[in-house]
């Protein structure tokens, strides 16, 4: 999820990078693909409610994205595939 740019300089760039680290590495232990929005720049203040929540506008905008990005990814498109496939088994 995408944080406010007020709200991630709350947050020490060792702690963002760790966590960022540690995503990527489970990710890959597990095989699954991630898609990591937290400091994209393609938001801004009006598109939050406070410094952690979108609001209606930055929700839609998020959705879109996230949409997108899963078609674009052929891991994550895959995977959401077959997901899909067991829950209508």
């Amino acid at each position: 999820m995408p944080l406010s740019q007020k709200n991630l300089t709350l947050l020490p760039e060792v702690f963002r990078q760790k966590f960022r680290n540690t995503i990527d590495q489970v990710c890959r232990q597990e095989s699954v693909g991630h898609l990591f929005y937290m400091n994209d720049k393609r938001f801004s203040p009006p598109d939050f409610r406070d410094g952690v929540h979108l609001n209606g506008r930055g929700a839609i905008k998020f959705w879109n994205l996230l949409v997108d990005s899963i078609k674009e990814d052929k891991l994550l498109n895959a995977q959401l595939k077959q997901s899909i496939l067991k829950v209508r088994q």
